[in-house]
């Protein structure tokens, strides 16, 4: 097997740890893996991490677990490497599920200290630094990593010279659809507390890390402890009895072995990509067609501007359906090819339209913890506020801004610190742009409206997403 250079040796005996902002510098954002095999085999570790390896995928640990699922994969991915780990994974017929943590924010105690800002840059600026330190191995690695790990920007984990027991702890919660933006400030303030570095180290737990994200948990920590009942007097008397008003479920899993591999690389694809410049490296991965269709270089400009205006937001959508509908926009913008993005779209706005058709009373149990007839009685309650009863008796099919606005009316009566805007002419705007596209004007109209379409599934996709996540979160508790 033929491997990079930059991955060849195994870090089992000593790891390197970029402070998460090297990461995030090169466009990376961690990702956990849960994934579970029918049946597992000695040999699975080992062929996913050649799998990885020959990809050029790098930074990533996998940990032989105990519990519900086989192996824990943990990577440092960008939004162009994050696809091919999902069809690495396909490739294995025996894998039956693989559930995804996204970390949005980490709160990572071996790096604690203050990070140096002007040495961060130094070893940000070249590309070449990252990769001679990540070649380096013993007294040389060492050498080099000296002004970094003094500074906060890396740290090095000597061979363990004692078997010591590594968890993680996924958390969720039980009432999910409880959960506020203040009560998520609330939950993200108290796990980031200092107050834990004491209490773990008093409880024997050791290299605390605490990550909020999404996913198959709201949060996951990580540890080191002595033994399992170590681990667990922790979990259960501090981190479970400090979240109590919000109704946490935890499960933890036992890395199996002492030795696993572990390596916290800069990717191979992220480095060539900064290496190259000139370019957006988000933009070049995600979206490289705006860089080589031709286009001129004030559309490149527009929606380059856009596309970074709008980064965090569109870096937190699904990747199997939100991010997507961006590009095929965009893509039949700077190519012409204003069919594909129409096929492409049309399709989107029909499940869209379905979505919230069919999990109106789902999402109203949810959001307001009601049942039965109370259920329906808030149900005619918005729809006459908004003056669609007639309608719906009339047999006339609801708009899709319409039904937007009964969601909207929704959030504002049970949950009023979403952050959105409901009184707003948006969900009719959402009409008349999928009109637009139903009735085939925006193959003409594409390049004139685009950034008004653009705008508009800004503020659209991730209140869609929201709400569909929370419809989620209530068939799996039922």
């Amino acid at each position: 097997m033929k491997v990079s250079k930059r991955t060849k040796e195994n870090q089992n005996s000593e790891m390197l740890l970029w402070h998460p902002w090297v990461h995030k510098f090169y466009n990376e954002n961690l990702y956990y893996f849960a994934l579970r095999f029918a049946p597992y085999r000695r040999d699975t570790l080992r062929k996913l991490k050649n799998e990885l390896l020959q990809n050029k995928i790098s930074g990533v640990c996998l940990y032989e677990i105990f519990g519900e699922f086989d192996l824990l994969l943990r990577a440092w991915l960008t939004p162009a490497i994050f696809p091919r780990v999902i069809e690495i994974l396909s490739k294995f017929p025996t894998l039956v599920a693989r559930p995804v943590f996204r970390v949005t924010e980490i709160r990572h105690w071996a790096f604690s200290k203050d990070l140096d800002l002007n040495a961060l840059q130094q070893v940000l600026v070249d590309p070449q630094n990252i990769e001679g330190i990540q070649k380096a191995r013993g007294d040389e690695l060492l050498k080099a990593l000296i002004p970094y790990v003094e500074k906060g920007v890396a740290f090095h984990r000597p061979t363990p010279s004692e078997r010591l027991v590594k968890f993680y702890t996924a958390i969720s919660f039980r009432e999910p659809s409880a959960i506020t933006i203040s009560a998520e400030k609330d939950i993200k303030e108290t796990l980031f507390n200092t107050y834990f570095e004491y209490l773990g180290a008093k409880r024997g737990i050791r290299k605390l890390s605490i990550y909020v994200g999404e996913g198959f948990a709201h949060a996951f920590i990580k540890g080191v402890s002595n033994t399992p009942a170590q681990a667990r007097d922790f979990i259960v008397d501090h981190i479970i009895n400090q979240l109590r008003a919000y109704l946490p479920v935890t499960t933890t899993f036992i890395v199996s072995e002492q030795k696993p591999y572990e390596c916290d690389y800069v990717s191979d694809q992220a480095l060539d990509t900064w290496s190259r410049g000139s370019t957006n490296p988000w933009i070049e991965t995600w979206f490289p067609e705006l860089y080589t269709s031709g286009v001129s270089l004030t559309m490149v400009k527009a929606i380059e501007s856009r596309l970074i205006d709008n980064q965090n937001i569109l870096r937190s959508l699904s990747y199997e359906e939100g991010l997507p509908v961006f590009k095929y926009l965009l893509e039949g913008l700077v190519t012409g090819d204003n069919e594909k993005t129409l096929k492409a779209i049309l399709p989107w706005f029909a499940k869209v339209e379905y979505d919230l058709r069919q999990n109106w009373f789902p999402f109203l149990r949810a959001i307001s913890n009601l049942g039965g007839k109370d259920v329906e009685k808030v149900d005619l309650e918005i729809k006459a506020e908004l003056n669609l009863l007639r309608e719906e008796r009339s047999g006339k099919e609801i708009t899709l801004g319409d039904r937007l606005n009964m969601y909207l009316k929704a959030m504002e009566k049970y949950e009023r610190e979403t952050g959105f805007d409901y009184r707003t002419q948006k969900p009719a705007e959402l009409t008349r742009v999928r009109n637009l596209f139903a009735h085939g004007n925006m193959l003409s109209e594409l390049p004139r409206l685009w950034e008004e379409v653009f705008n508009l599934l800004i503020w659209f996709i991730p209140l869609y997403e929201r709400i569909l996540k929370r419809i989620q979160q209530v068939v799996l508790m039922s």
